[in-house]
C-alpha cells in the first residue's frame, strides 16, 4: 500500500540529506526555475507517495538484477521513477551502474525527461557534488551528460558547493554557446581571483564578444575580477559593452579611482546628481561603500586642492538625496540570477523567461 511522506520518519530524512542540509544556506547562481529542480522535487514527492516503501523496494529489487545496456533499455520508465525517490547509498550506487548501461544505450529522452539532467538534479538535492562530477567524468556516461542542460546544472551546483575548478573544467566540456554557462564559468574565474584566472576570464569574454552579447552578469564578473587584480584599464573594456545601470556606475567610478582620472570621476558624479533629481525614480542613483572608499582614497592623496574642493561640493549635494547606501558593489554579482515560469508551449513544456533587468 502507498505511503505518504508525511509518515515517513523525521529522523531518517534529516540523515539521509546530511549533505543537503551542510550547504543548505549556500546560494545557486541560477534559480529553481532555470534548472528546473522545482519541478523535480515536486515529481520526487508525488512518486514516493505513489510507490510507497513496498514499492520501492520491489523497484530497487527488480533494478538489481539488471546486467545489461539492453535491459537497461527496457527498464527506462522504472529507472525513471528509481532516480525520483533515491536517497540511500545504495540507491546512489544502483543509479551509477544503470546510468552507465543505459548510456550505452540509445536512450537519452523519454517523454520531456532528459535522464542525465534528471540524475544531476537528484545529486544535487540529495547535496553530493563530488558524486555528481565523477559521474559527469565517467568516460562511459559521456553520452549521458553532454547535452547543455546537463553542463548548466552540474556548473550551477559546483559553484554553489564553492568547486570553482571543477566548474571550468566541465564548461571545457561544453559544446555549444550557453550564456548561464558562460556566466558560471566567468563567476568561477572571478572567485578564484588571481593573476592566471582574470587573464583567462579576460580572454574568453574578449573571444565571446567577437560572436555574441553576453549577459550582463557575466561582464560584471569579468569586470569586477579585472578590478580585483588592479587591472581597472581592463575593466572598463568590459564595461564598456554594459548599458547604463548603477552597479555599472559604480564599478566605472573604482576604476575611474584606480586611475586617478579625476576628470572622469567629477563628470560621472556630477551625472549622478543630476539624475537624483528626478523625483519619478527615486532611488535609481546609488553610491556604494567601496565605491566611496576608492574615491575618498583617490582625491585625499592625489588629487589638487580645486579638485578635492569640487568632489566635496558634490558630496554634500548628494547627501540629502538618499543616494549613499551601505552596500558595496560586489553583493550584487553572487544574488541568483531570477528564472519566472511563464506560459506552457502547446507541447506542455514549461519555460523559464529571463527577468533581464536583473540579469
Amino acid at each position: 500500500m502507498a505511503t505518504s511522506i508525511g509518515r515517513q520518519k523525521l529522523g531518517s530524512i534529516i540523515l539521509n540529506h546530511k549533505n543537503s542540509m551542510q550547504c543548505l544556506f549556500c546560494r545557486t547562481l541560477l534559480s529553481e526555475a532555470d534548472t528546473k529542480l522545482d519541478r523535480f522535487l515536486r515529481q520526487r514527492l508525488f512518486r514516493i507517495d505513489v510507490l510507497g516503501t513496498a514499492g520501492k523496494a520491489s523497484l530497487v529489487e527488480k533494478l538489481n538484477k539488471i546486467q545489461t545496456p539492453a535491459e537497461a533499455k527496457v527498464a527506462t520508465y522504472d529507472i525513471v521513477d528509481l532516480i525520483h525517490v533515491a536517497e540511500s547509498k545504495t540507491d546512489i550506487l544502483l543509479i551509477e551502474k544503470l546510468t552507465e548501461f543505459i548510456s550505452q544505450s540509445d536512450v537519452v529522452d523519454i517523454e520531456n525527461i532528459h535522464l542525465g539532467a534528471s540524475v544531476l538534479r537528484l545529486y544535487s538535492y540529495l547535496g553530493l557534488p563530488t558524486e555528481a562530477y565523477a559521474l559527469y567524468k565517467n568516460s562511459l556516461c559521456s553520452k549521458f551528460f553532454d547535452d547543455i542542460t546537463s553542463h548548466k546544472i552540474l556548473m550551477d551546483f559546483l559553484f554553489k558547493s564553492k568547486q570553482y575548478e571543477r566548474v571550468l573544467d566541465v564548461y571545457s566540456g561544453l559544446k555549444s554557446f550557453n550564456i548561464d554557462c558562460v556566466t558560471l564559468a566567468m563567476a568561477s574565474y572571478y572567485h578564484i581571483n588571481s593573476t592566471e584566472s582574470h587573464a583567462a576570464c579576460y580572454k574568453l569574454a574578449h573571444n565571446l564578444m567577437q560572436e555574441h552579447n553576453l549577459p550582463r552578469r557575466a561582464l560584471l564578473y569579468a569586470a569586477m575580477l579585472a578590478i580585483n587584480q588592479n587591472k581597472p584599464k581592463d575593466a572598463l573594456k568590459i564595461l564598456e559593452r554594459c548599458k547604463e545601470y548603477i552597479v555599472i556606475l559604480n564599478m566605472k567610478l573604482i576604476c575611474y579611482a584606480k586611475l586617478k582620472n579625476f576628470t572622469a570621476l567629477l563628470n560621472t558624479l556630477e551625472y549622478i546628481n543630476k539624475k537624483s533629481d528626478d523625483v519619478t525614480q527615486p532611488l535609481s542613483m546609488r553610491l556604494y561603500v567601496d565605491t566611496m572608499n576608492e574615491m575618498q582614497a583617490a582625491f585625499t592623496e592625489n588629487s589638487t586642492q580645486e579638485e578635492l574642493k569640487t568632489f566635496s561640493k558634490l558630496l554634500e549635494d548628494l547627501k540629502p538625496k538618499g543616494v549613499f547606501s551601505k552596500q558595496s558593489v560586489t553583493i550584487f554579482l553572487d544574488r541568483t540570477i531570477p528564472g519566472d515560469v511563464g506560459y506552457a508551449k502547446e507541447s506542455g513544456k514549461l519555460k523559464v523567461v529571463r527577468n533581464l533587468i536583473n540579469y
